[in-house]
């Protein structure tokens, strides 16, 4: 399985009991991580004993600490080097109030030459015919048919997790699956979505618009998957989430994982439903062990609609 994203990030976790604005704030703990939604879904496949790949830009000190923990952790590299730094993002985590705050650095612009390098890579990577996690916002200098491309040239089922002009660019490619969350979902379409109908005629207008089967996912809330006319709601189980950071990805992650073991699409979201609640109850992203993602899965209750 292949992840390829633009935007990788090393990940710092802050964890504090009660963040003060405006006061000084003493830590608890710290963590550094690679991280973003292409190293998130290859570490979800690492934790559970899975192969992965994963094709990222790489520059700057950064780069350098991501690439060292890739090797470390076993997970193939496919690196594009990158002019620009790679970014810092961090999460602040209050033991308190259960709260976690993100601040996203975005990712530095990327001029033509890296695009067309990454665009190669990707070309070579994608030719197995295995499943492919296509993930994360474009950086600047990115074009919005850029998954377009890439979703053509894959030779696999690529699960699209996009939002916005990029997203609705893509689905002439038919995609898989495209998995936005809720909050996404409403910002590709253009408005507010208020109630499940609404959800539903936002992801039917995916589908019309390519997309082979339509993911949307919404925190600890129930999912909802529009694959062909068949229409099922997932529930997940009850948590205590720590830090649901990257939960989105291990969901993409373990979408792709369904798929390359041969799974029907509802039981592909049900497994991506699991390593996503797992990581839910985690402080770094993909922490979780096999045996509670395992746990987790017989937990999800599919229903048709």
């Amino acid at each position: 399985m292949l992840a390829a994203s633009l935007s990788p990030a090393l990940q710092r976790i802050l964890v504090l009991a009660r963040l003060v604005p405006g006061e000084v704030n003493r830590l608890g703990a710290a963590h550094a991580c690679a991280s973003g939604k292409a190293l998130n879904a290859a570490r979800a496949w690492r934790a559970v004993g899975e192969p992965g790949r994963v094709l990222v830009p790489l520059g700057g000190p950064a780069g350098e600490v991501l690439r060292a923990e890739l090797a470390r952790l076993g997970i193939g590299l496919a690196c594009v080097p990158a002019r620009g730094p790679t970014r810092v993002c961090t999460t602040l985590v209050e033991e308190e109030a259960g709260r976690v705050t993100e601040l996203v650095e975005e990712a530095a612009p990327l001029g033509a030459e890296e695009l067309a390098a990454f665009a190669a890579a990707f070309a070579a990577e994608a030719q197995a015919g295995e499943p492919v996690v296509l993930t994360g916002s474009l950086p600047r200098g990115a074009p919005a048919d850029f998954y377009l491309a890439r979703c053509r040239e894959a030779r696999g089922p690529v699960v699209l997790d996009a939002r916005g002009p990029e997203l609705l660019a893509a689905l002439p490619a038919r995609p898989r699956v495209a998995k936005p969350n809720r909050a996404e979902l409403g910002r590709t379409v253009g408005r507010a979505l208020a109630g499940e109908a609404e959800l539903w005629r936002a992801m039917r207008e995916l589908r019309d618009a390519g997309a082979q089967a339509v993911l949307v996912s919404d925190g600890p809330g129930p999912a909802l998957l529009l694959d062909g006319p068949r229409r099922l709601r997932l529930h997940p189980p009850a948590l205590r989430p720590l830090n649901p950071i990257g939960s989105g990805d291990c969901l993409a992650a373990g979408l792709a994982l369904g798929l390359a073991r041969g799974l029907g699409l509802p039981e592909s979201a049900r497994l991506g439903l699991a390593l996503a609640a797992a990581n839910a109850e985690v402080l770094l992203p993909a922490g979780f062990s096999p045996a509670r993602a395992a746990a987790l899965e017989p937990m999800i209750r599919l229903e048709e609609v």
